[in-house]
């Protein structure tokens, strides 16, 4: 896990002015997080700290010169990206062997393009990777700034002063320009600066499928759907082997956790819920159900006074059902940390590669190709809607979430299954229901439709409830009034004589 911060002026070098803005994300992003070495990449290279060191880096700033600095914060197992080079990344690596870190990643990268001299065939070739990235290269005055293709790792940009910004976290960025001014790197894209010269890369790699028209017998698909589920679970357990999931006991999460059972030597669900709420029950009927050991927690108000302005401040919304959705993750994450976890396993994109939301259904009467294009659409466009939030939740949480939903291999596979598998005429997510029930999921979890985690975790109704009882009228209001607040506190990080 990490975080990257860039500041590039190939004409006129970093602004001094610009040096306590960058001990800002210093300090917010090793605050209270699983931050443990920070790497420093610029003309003068100054080098490479322990957290323990922050205050002889951010006394190190007053040197920087030239034009550009590069920052990379690394948490305790990434230790091997001490090795000074020339690059910076948040990313994670996945191979038959499980889950590796930046080191890894990076190594990866300094192959790749000690073998590819085109800018083309580089930026190709790192979309080929089975990997979640953003990374930020500098070769002789050339710079790549680049992300994942599903955008499962975060980047944003702007522009000031003839500096190009980069930061892994929008909120950073709002110390260097106006929030207006900030916009996120589209997965698929890429920004060139040679010299003086930047330039977009646009749709290095599609995210587009078609399906197959010769139609397999479903015993086929859900054989194979096995094997590429089993590698995606199997490329994402750490070396220590030990992991924990989030569990509303709903057929993704389920299917997901025998499957960790299967693979990794200790395994546990998480789940939280208010008193009463669905996703709370089903939880611990299904893990006894199929033996999963389960951390579960009752949401109070008193962990609602922590947890909203901590969801806010992770993903900057105020928009209610995302905040909900936010609150919810941030209890979830909040209490797998605090029980041991570094991991945490999520079922997002499930529901886009094995059409599991409504609207998929309400689709299918028009015809089954505007069902495949729709999960098209969805797939491409998760960075927006989920994976920003997820990313920064589970950062902010001092954890790492990993998807194998969204899985390389596993995507390109299930994105070629007919439609018509997929959702019958009363039904989303068939072929995905019966391939968890030939694993073992009992039939009612195997059917149980969908509840979205702000409904399932009854955290709407607790919202409306905590708003009313804290002296609200609106609910956007309390969350406004948590948005400045978190601004503020955030403010007190920036104030570092440089």
């Amino acid at each position: 896990m990490g975080r990257i911060l860039g500041l590039i002026s190939p004409v006129n070098g970093v602004k001094n002015s610009f040096r306590k803005k960058i001990a800002y994300a210093i300090r917010l992003w090793i605050y209270k997080k699983n931050v443990s070495y920070i790497k420093v990449v610029a003309d003068n290279n100054i080098g490479f700290y322990r957290v323990e060191e922050k205050e002889e880096l951010i006394r190190d700033m007053k040197n920087i010169k030239g034009s550009y600095v590069l920052i990379g914060f690394y948490s305790k197992d990434e230790i091997g990206v001490s090795k000074f080079n020339n690059l910076v990344s948040d990313s994670l690596f996945f191979t038959k062997d499980g889950l590796k870190y930046a080191p890894a990643f990076e190594e990866k990268i300094h192959e790749i393009f000690s073998q590819t001299n085109r800018f083309s065939d580089l930026l190709t070739e790192m979309d080929s990777l089975d990997s979640n990235f953003s990374v930020i290269i500098v070769d002789k005055r050339k710079f790549i700034i680049k992300r994942d293709k599903l955008g499962v790792k975060p980047l944003w940009f702007s522009f000031k002063d003839g500096h190009l910004i980069l930061s892994s976290e929008r909120k950073v960025l709002y110390k260097f320009v106006q929030s207006s001014n900030v916009s996120p790197l589209i997965p698929r894209d890429a920004i060139i600066v040679d010299n003086d010269k930047m330039k977009f890369i646009k749709e290095i790699s599609e995210v587009n499928y078609k399906f197959y028209n010769e139609y397999k017998s479903e015993e086929e698909i859900i054989e194979s759907m096995h094997e590429f589920m089993i590698n995606a679970i199997k490329k994402r357990i750490p070396p220590n082997g030990k992991v924990t999931v989030l569990f509303s006991g709903g057929v993704d999460s389920t299917a997901m956790a025998i499957l960790l059972k299967k693979v990794a030597p200790q395994v546990y669900g998480i789940s939280v819920g208010f008193e009463g709420a669905k996703d709370l029950e089903f939880s611990l009927k299904a893990a006894e159900k199929i033996n999963l050991k389960l951390y579960h927690k009752i949401i109070t108000d008193e962990d609602l006074n922590l947890a909203i302005p901590n969801a806010i401040f992770a993903t900057e919304e105020f928009n209610p059902i995302r905040i909900s959705v936010a609150t919810t993750f941030y209890l979830a994450n909040t209490l797998a940390k605090n029980k041991g976890f570094d991991i945490v396993f999520s079922g997002t994109g499930s529901e886009e590669i094995f059409a599991g939301y409504q609207k998929y259904l309400e689709l299918r009467s028009i015809g089954l190709d505007f069902v495949h294009e729709a999960t098209i659409y969805g797939l491409r466009n998760i960075w927006i809607r989920d994976l920003y939030r997820d990313d920064t939740i589970a950062f902010h949480s001092g954890v790492v979430g990993v998807f194998p939903y969204l899985d390389k291999d596993l995507v390109d596979f299930s994105m070629k299954i007919h439609p018509k598998y997929k959702v019958s005429e009363s039904e989303k997510k068939v072929i995905f229901r019966k391939y968890a029930e030939w694993l073992g999921v009992p039939k009612e979890i195997a059917w149980r439709p969908k509840i979205a985690a702000q409904y399932g975790s009854g955290m709407v109704k607790g919202l409306r409830r905590y708003i009313r009882k804290k002296g609200y009228q609106h609910i956007i209001d309390m969350f406004y009034t948590c948005l400045l607040y978190t601004s503020d506190a955030a403010d007190e990080l920036d104030g570092v004589d440089l």
